[in-house]
């Protein structure tokens, strides 16, 4: 990694929390094309989501177990 790459970084760690997260964002669009209809989608998604956390339907689990399940989805088979 180049010394500009890790000087964001340590930049990047002294955000607050929400400020780091729209740097993020910012960053991941670098790469994407604009798509309005996935915009719309994801946005709909989102949506939804919020409505079932809200409403007390989703079901929710821990970290832990969630990245214990991610973990178990990428490795190799």
């Amino acid at each position: 990694m180049t010394d500009k790459a890790q000087q964001i970084i340590a930049m990047a760690r002294e955000l607050d929390p929400e400020e780091r997260n729209r740097v993020i964002s910012e960053l991941l669009s670098l790469d994407e094309e604009h798509d309005p209809e996935a915009e719309s989608l994801w946005s709909e998604e989102i949506r939804c989501r919020v409505e079932a956390l809200e409403n007390g339907t989703a079901t929710l689990i821990p970290w832990s177990e969630a990245r214990k399940q991610l973990r178990a989805g990428l490795k190799p088979h």
